[in-house]
């Protein structure tokens, strides 16, 4: 996990443990919009970090293969330079 999901992970729980505290204590106060809106927003920013991790992980493969098949390439062109040498 990365260290940006571990600090989104550790807010949510803040946030459940305060709202836990408060109904235990007795002192149950109504959702406000604003706290909807930070949880929605929490969520959207969940999401593209999501997406850009996806993208990244791609981005990562598709490097790697171009890295192998040029690898290969080489490898071979080594292989028919030795043999038209010999």
């Amino acid at each position: 996990m990365s260290a940006r999901k571990l600090k989104e992970t550790a807010v949510k729980k803040q946030k459940t443990n305060k709202l836990k505290k408060e109904k235990a204590n007795g002192n149950i106060e109504e959702v406000t919009a604003t706290e909807i809106s930070d949880t929605s927003a929490d969520n959207n920013e969940t999401a593209s970090v999501e997406e850009d991790l996806l993208e990244k992980d791609w981005c990562k493969e598709k490097w790697n293969d171009k890295f192998l098949r040029l690898f290969a390439e080489f490898e071979n062109y080594k292989k028919r330079t030795t043999r038209e040498s010999i």
